[in-house]
C-alpha cells in the first residue's frame, strides 16, 4: 500500500514538470547588443531567460527576476557572438518546482556584428585606399564592399566585394575612372551554420579619385600690393572645370580666387592690404565642384605703409626729447626708430600701436636727428620683418643747461694795486658760454666793488635775452659795470687783470659763466702787495 503511494506521487510530480515548460520559445529583432525572447505562458506560472555564450550562463539579472510577460528584451555583451537562450519556469506555490525551475528547448542565434567605423577614403590616380577601425574585442570573420558606380570587382550590394579576413583594416580598389565621384560603404559579417549575419552599410566620404594637386606653384612677381601666381597642371588631370587660389592674411581671413577655365597661365592677386602676410594655394576643381588637395604653399609680405605726422616735443629740461607719429593706413606689429647722435645712431623697437618714443639723458645743446619705419612680421622669411620707408628725418636741438665752472682759475701777478686772472672755459658748457662776470669781494666785510662784464658777441647762436640775468648778478655788486670788454674770437682761454685795488689787502673774485640757463660761479682768493715806501735820496758833488 505504501509503494502504491510514491508511485502516484512520482507520477504526478513527472506531470507538473511537463506541463510547466515554457512552449514556444523564439527569437526575434536582433541586435548588436540585445535580442527579443518570445515564448507561449500559462496563468500562475513565473518565467526566467537565460543564455550562455558558449563560455559563460548569465541571467537576465542579478536579482533573478521571474516573469509572467512575454516578449522579453535581453541585453548581449558581445556584438557578433553565437548565444543559446532557454526559459525556465516556476511554480510558486510548490517549493519543489520554485527553487530551480523547469527547462524550455534551447534557441541558438548569432549577435548582429557592431558597424564598422570608416576612417579614410584616399583616391590616388585611378586608385581608392580605404581605411577603418573595428572594435578587436566583438566578433566578426569579414568585411564587405559596396561601389557605387562599380570599381573593378567591387559591385552594388548585390554583388559587393569579400574581404573574409578580419584582421584586415585596409583596402585598395584598383579600376576608378578619373574625375568620377564614388559612394564606398563597408559592413562586418559573421559566418553562420546557415549562412551569415551582417552588420549595417556604412559610406565612407564621396571620392574623387585622379583629382590631383596643381604643381610647383611660384610667385612670378611681386609689387607693391599685389602678387602673380604661376602653376603647372597635374600629372594624370581629368575633369578638371577650372583651378580655385585661396589664400589668407595675417588676421587668417579667408578669400578665393577662381580661375576662368582651365588655364594654368598667370593670375593676378591685387588688393593686398599693407602691412599682412598671404599664404597662398591652389586646388584644382571637377566639374562636379569637388576639389583637389591644395598645391604647395606660397607666401609673400606686403610692406606697411610709412608712419605719418612725426613730430617733436621738447620737456622742461635739456635731457629729454619725445616723438610722436600717427598710424597710417594698413596693418603693422611695430615700429623700429633711429635717434642720430654725435657719438652713432640709437635703434630701438616699440610693438604694436604705440607711436610714440621718449629718450631721455641725453646731452644738452645738441642737435638730434629722428627718424620712424613700420615693421610687419614676414612670412617668408621667420624671424624677420618687413619694413615701409623711413620717415623725413625731424632735427631739434636740446635745450641748454647751467654751464660748469670756469677751468683752471688762478689768481697771479699780484701788485699793491692789481691781480690778473686767467682760467679756460668750462669742460661742461651745457650750451654756448657768451660772456663772463667779475666780481671783486673785500674778504674783510664781504663787500663786492665792482663788476667786470667781459662777452662774446660772435658766440651767440640763439635768440635770448642774456641782458637780464647778467645785471642781476651786477646788481648784486655796485649796481654798475666797472669795464666792460667785448671779444670776438676765441672765448676758450681768458686773462684779465683786476685794477684799481687796495694795497695789501685780501680779496674774493668770483667768475660767473653764461649761457641761456642759470649761471655757474668758481671763486678765487688773492691778496695785494703792500706799497712801496717813497725815499728821498739827496745826492752830493
Amino acid at each position: 500500500m505504501e509503494l502504491s503511494k510514491s508511485l502516484i506521487t512520482l507520477v504526478v510530480w513527472f506531470y507538473w514538470v511537463d506541463f510547466y515548460a515554457a512552449t514556444g520559445v523564439s527569437v526575434s529583432n536582433p541586435q548588436t547588443d540585445s535580442i527579443t525572447v518570445s515564448w507561449t505562458t500559462i496563468p500562475d506560472v513565473y518565467y526566467m531567460v537565460q543564455y550562455s555564450n558558449e563560455t559563460s550562463a548569465m541571467y537576465k539579472d542579478s536579482l533573478n527576476t521571474r516573469t509572467q510577460t512575454s516578449p522579453q528584451t535581453i541585453s548581449l555583451p558581445i556584438p557578433g557572438a553565437e548565444y543559446t537562450v532557454r526559459v525556465l519556469a516556476f511554480n510558486y506555490m510548490d517549493s519543489t518546482l520554485g527553487g530551480n525551475g523547469v527547462e524550455s528547448n534551447n534557441v541558438t542565434f548569432t549577435a548582429v556584428p557592431s558597424d564598422v567605423v570608416p576612417t579614410r577614403a584616399n583616391p590616388s590616380g585611378t586608385n581608392i585606399t580605404l581605411e577603418w577601425t573595428y572594435n578587436d574585442t566583438h566578433v566578426v570573420s569579414g568585411f564587405r564592399l559596396n561601389c557605387i558606380p562599380a570599381v573593378g570587382l567591387c559591385g552594388d550590394r548585390n554583388s559587393p566585394l569579400d574581404i573574409p579576413d578580419n584582421t584586415v583594416r585596409t583596402y585598395t580598389l584598383q579600376g576608378a575612372t578619373p574625375g568620377k565621384v564614388y559612394t564606398v560603404s563597408i559592413q562586418a559579417y559573421v559566418n553562420t551554420t546557415s549562412g551569415s549575419v551582417q552588420s549595417g552599410w556604412v559610406d565612407f566620404n564621396e571620392v574623387e579619385p585622379g583629382l590631383s594637386s596643381p604643381e610647383n606653384l611660384v610667385i612670378t612677381e611681386r609689387r607693391d600690393t599685389s602678387v602673380t601666381l604661376k602653376w603647372d597642371e597635374p600629372t594624370g588631370i581629368a575633369d578638371i572645370n577650372f583651378y580655385e587660389v585661396t589664400y589668407t592674411d595675417s588676421d587668417n581671413k579667408l578669400t578665393s580666387a577662381n580661375t576662368t577655365g582651365t588655364t594654368t597661365g598667370l593670375l593676378i592677386i591685387d588688393s593686398l592690404i599693407e602691412g599682412h602676410g598671404y599664404m597662398f594655394v591652389v586646388k584644382s576643381v571637377s566639374s562636379t565642384g569637388k576639389r583637389s588637395p591644395p598645391s604647395n604653399e606660397v607666401k609673400y609680405t606686403v610692406a606697411p605703409t610709412i608712419p605719418e605726422s612725426v613730430e617733436v616735443k621738447i620737456p622742461p629740461g635739456s635731457s629729454m626729447l619725445n616723438f610722436t607719429w600717427s598710424l597710417g593706413s594698413g596693418r603693422r606689429d611695430g615700429f623700429e626708430t633711429v635717434l642720430f647722435t654725435p657719438e652713432g645712431n640709437i635703434t630701438d623697437t616699440v610693438s604694436g600701436s604705440t607711436t610714440f618714443k621718449e629718450f631721455s639723458s641725453l646731452s644738452p645743446d645738441t642737435l638730434y636727428s629722428f627718424t620712424v619705419r613700420a615693421q610687419a612680421v614676414d612670412v617668408e622669411r621667420p624671424g624677420s620683418y618687413k619694413y615701409s620707408n623711413y620717415t623725413e628725418r625731424v632735427d631739434v636741438t636740446t635745450d641748454e643747461d647751467k654751464p660748469g665752472p670756469v677751468a683752471n682759475l688762478t689768481a697771479t701777478g699780484a701788485t699793491s694795486f692789481s691781480v690778473t686772472l686767467t682760467w679756460n672755459k668750462s669742460v661742461q658748457e651745457n650750451g654756448v658760454v657768451v660772456a663772463y662776470v667779475i666780481q671783486t669781494i673785500l674778504l674783510s666785510s664781504s663787500t663786492c666793488v665792482s663788476s667786470t662784464l667781459i662777452s662774446c658777441e660772435d658766440c651767440r647762436r640763439r635768440e635770448h635775452n642774456y641782458t637780464a640775468a647778467i645785471d642781476e648778478k651786477v646788481v648784486e655788486c655796485t649796481n654798475r659795470l666797472d669795464d666792460v670788454i667785448k671779444k670776438s674770437a676765441d672765448f676758450s682761454s681768458i686773462s684779465y687783470t683786476v685794477t684799481k685795488l687796495s694795497a695789501f689787502t685780501n680779496y674774493k673774485f668770483v667768475i660767473w659763466s653764461f649761457n641761456t640757463k642759470k649761471p655757474s660761479l668758481r671763486e678765487e682768493k688773492a691778496t695785494t702787495l703792500e706799497k712801496c715806501k717813497s725815499v728821498m735820496l739827496t745826492f752830493y758833488k
